[in-house]
C-alpha cells in the first residue's frame, strides 16, 4: 500500500503508479492499493512524496517474510526499479538480482529486465535446461 497527498496530481500520481507497480511485481503481498491521505509527512514536503507500507508485522505471514534479508532486498529492489522507471533513469552498471515469485519464468524475466535468456543462464551458472524456484534469488541484469 502506498500513499500520496490528495490533489497533487501529476507528477506525484505518475511516480506513485510506477513505484507501486514495480514493487507489486517483486513481492507476493496482497495489493492493498494506491491511496491518498492527509499525512503530515506528505502534506508538509516541498517535493513530490510517496509513503509506502511494505507488509504488516501484525500479520504472521508478512512478519515472517520481513525477517528474511533476501525478502527485504527484494522490496528494496522493487522500490529501486520503480524510481528508475518513474524518473527515466539509467540503472548503474551493477548487477541486478530478482527473487523469483510464483509465475516467473526465465523468458519473462529476460523481457522485464532487458537481458537474454542465455545471459541469465550464464550469470547463474546453469546449462541449457534452467528451472527456477519460488524464493530463489537470481541475477537478471
Amino acid at each position: 500500500m502506498d500513499y500520496i497527498y490528495p490533489g497533487l496530481g501529476a507528477p506525484t500520481t505518475t511516480y506513485q503508479n510506477h513505484i507501486h507497480e514495480e514493487i507489486m511485481k517483486v513481492v507476493d503481498f496482497r495489493d492493498r492499493g494506491k491511496k491518498q491521505a492527509n499525512f503530515h509527512v506528505l502534506r508538509e514536503t516541498r517535493m513530490p512524496a510517496i509513503f509506502t507500507e511494505n507488509g504488516f508485522i501484525d500479520t504472521v505471514a508478512d512478519a515472517n517474510k520481513l525477517k528474511q534479508a533476501s525478502f527485504l532486498q527484494t522490496i528494496a529492489q522493487g522500490h529501486m526499479n520503480g524510481l528508475v522507471r518513474a524518473f527515466n533513469l539509467t540503472p548503474s552498471g551493477g548487477s541486478v538480482y530478482h527473487t523469483v515469485v510464483s509465475g516467473d519464468t526465465v523468458y519473462a524475466l529476460s523481457r522485464r529486465y532487458g537481458s537474454t535468456i542465455q545471459q541469465i543462464r550464464n550469470w547463474n551458472g546453469v546449462g541449457a535446461i534452467y528451472t527456477i524456484f519460488t524464493g530463489q534469488v537470481i541475477r537478471v541484469k
